[in-house]
């Protein structure tokens, strides 16, 4: 059985052949693929022979990406068991992640909200998490609101919410224009369903931070405002993941990243 801690699969296992078009996909990011499952690049085709496990994650990889060509591309190939955490908030994260896309919600919706800085993992999670519930079988809706929010709007949310079992929201930033709109009709609808499950991420320092802004939105009345404070509060669990940018901490201790290779010298050094 697949579960959050084991679906990387092993490497033991006869090898089979693996191919994917990769066509109209950022060339970083079919080189990223190919790296990781160690496959050729031919044309517009990744190629190789992986394990049976192996092979299932790097069609699932492919077809994410694809399907979400706008992912940071140190998320490509972002999954729940390669995530490290560094602290006990983020430890926390992992684990809510693991229990809630494990979960199948049944007469009421089921998520969490997770706050904090940029850097300490709510993406990777994300990503991890959307992977993971293709991979079950579950009808997964993953959405980046800051690279593709301009989209969203409440009757987009009205569908996704009758048609995914999970609901991925990342990057969750502003409380204003058609991302906030998309947000609050789809916690209407969802709670209206009774079944779906649902993940925020944002840079909010908390989720109370965001919910309130949220519900600040234009033609909201007093009781508009308590309906929807009532669903997320009734559903969502807030968590706020703390610690300091991996990305930065390594820049603080080598430079940045391609400080590592380059010969040249720093800036500060001259």
């Amino acid at each position: 059985m697949i579960t959050p801690e084991n679906f990387a699969g092993g490497e033991a296992g006869e090898q089979v052949p693996f191919e994917a078009d990769v066509t109209g996909l950022n060339d970083n990011y079919r080189d990223i693929l190919a790296s990781e499952y160690g496959l050729g690049v031919i044309g517009d085709r990744l190629t190789g022979a992986l394990t049976p496990e192996r092979h299932h994650l790097a069609t699932v990889d492919v077809g994410f990406v694809k399907v979400n060509p706008t992912v940071p591309a140190e998320n490509v190939v972002s999954r729940l068991d390669n995530y490290t955490p560094n602290n006990t908030s983020q430890a926390q994260m992992h684990t809510i992640a693991k229990r809630l896309v494990g979960y199948h919600a049944v007469a009421r919706m089921a998520g969490v909200i997770f706050c904090g800085p940029a850097g300490v993992g709510k993406t990777h999670i994300a990503v991890g998490c959307a992977k993971f519930s293709l991979m079950q079988g579950q009808k997964t809706f993953y959405m980046n609101m800051e690279r593709t929010g301009q989209v969203a709007n409440s009757k987009m949310a009205e569908r996704v919410a009758t048609e995914a079992d999970f609901v991925i929201i990342d990057d969750m930033n502003s409380v204003l224009g058609g991302g906030a709109d998309f947000f609050r009709s789809l916690v209407s609808a969802m709670h209206d369903k009774g079944n779906g499950k649902l993940m925020v991420t944002s840079n909010f320092a908390s989720p109370g931070d965001l919910i309130h802004g949220l519900m600040n939105g234009p033609l909201m009345d007093a009781a508009a405002k308590a309906r929807l404070y009532d669903r997320i509060a009734g559903g969502l669990l807030g968590h706020v993941v703390e610690g300091d940018s991996y990305r930065q901490k390594k820049r603080d201790t080598n430079g940045p990243w391609w400080m590592e290779e380059s010969p040249a010298q720093r800036y500060d050094e001259r």
